[in-house]
Parts: structure tokens; C-alpha cells; sequence
């Protein structure tokens, strides 16, 4: 008989391990969701933090090619406005150039 109370005991013992090793998995689950969502945070705002150093880095370029890039923009609007049969006949031409030379490259590289 204390044979089958030594073994009750052990699996009571054992029982009461692994209800502890339950409950500690349990924690470190909660903990690293907490830690995930706070990671999670702070690269967020690393992130929109460095977007907006880049973005003042870069703005005063874009304002000082803006004007001109409008500017040109501008004049080739008028130039094919002005001229628009020309303006087919070129782009047609160049049409035809790309398409012989990206022909050119695609041909040679099934050959090799």
C-alpha cells in the first residue's frame, strides 16, 4: 500500500510541476505579445522619425527643380501643341528606335 502512496504522491507532484510549467509558459506568452507590441511601436516611430529627416533633407532640392521642371514642362506642351504632326513623327520614330534596340538585346541574349 505505500508503494501505490509513493507513486500517488509522485503524480501529484508531477500534476503540480507541470500545472507551474503551465502557468510560467503562460507569462513569458504575455510577456513577449507585450514586448512584441511595444518593438512594434518603436519602429514605427524610428521609422516616421527618419522619414521626416529625410523629408527636410530633401524638400529644399525639390523647391529648387521644381520651377524649372514646370518651366520645361511648360515650353514642351507648347512645342507640341504648337507642332503636333511633328510631334507624332518623332515619337514614332523613337518608337521604332527603342523597340529595334531593346530587339537587338533580347535576340543576342538567347543566343548565348
Amino acid at each position: 500500500m505505500t508503494e501505490v502512496n509513493k507513486s500517488e504522491d509522485i503524480i501529484m507532484e508531477l500534476k503540480a510541476e507541470i500545472e507551474a510549467l503551465k502557468c510560467a509558459i503562460a507569462e513569458q506568452q504575455e510577456k513577449a505579445e507585450a514586448k512584441r507590441i511595444i518593438d512594434f511601436n518603436k519602429v514605427k516611430n524610428t521609422l516616421d522619425d527618419g522619414a521626416k529627416t529625410l523629408l527636410a533633407a530633401v524638400k529644399p532640392v525639390i523647391e529648387k527643380y521644381e520651377e524649372p521642371g514646370r518651366a520645361a514642362v511648360a515650353k514642351v506642351g507648347t512645342r507640341v501643341s504648337d507642332n503636333p504632326f511633328l510631334s507624332v513623327v518623332i515619337a514614332f520614330g523613337a518608337g521604332i528606335v527603342i523597340g529595334k534596340l531593346l530587339d537587338y538585346c533580347c535576340w543576342r541574349a538567347e543566343e548565348e
